[in-house]
């Protein structure tokens, strides 16, 4: 990722309608947020892809076979869900509750 940003001090800012030096402390770096926001949305798609093609594998898998084996499996599949969403809660390092 490449984090620059197209904002300078001495010119873009006070050409773009800022009239005092004290705006520059609050100002923020737009392009910077956009990249993030940007990198976090390419983040979320791809692990919706990857979800997508792991259930897709999976129920491929299932069609191959017989009746017993696929009962099996879709009977450890779903306690392995259940197991996922139960899991202990985790605390947070600072808290102890």
């Amino acid at each position: 990722m490449e984090w620059n940003c197209t904002l300078t001090f001495e010119e873009d800012v006070f050409e773009s309608g800022f009239s005092s030096p004290g705006n520059l402390f609050f100002f923020p770096c737009i392009k910077a947020t956009k990249d993030l926001e940007n990198y976090d949305k390419e983040r979320h798609d791809e692990f919706k892809r990857y979800e997508m093609m792991k259930e897709h594998d999976r129920r491929e898998h299932l069609k191959t076979l017989d009746d017993d084996e696929r009962k099996r499996e879709e009977e450890h599949y779903e306690e392995m869900r259940k197991k996922h969403a139960d899991h202990p809660k985790v605390n947070h390092p600072v808290c102890l509750i």
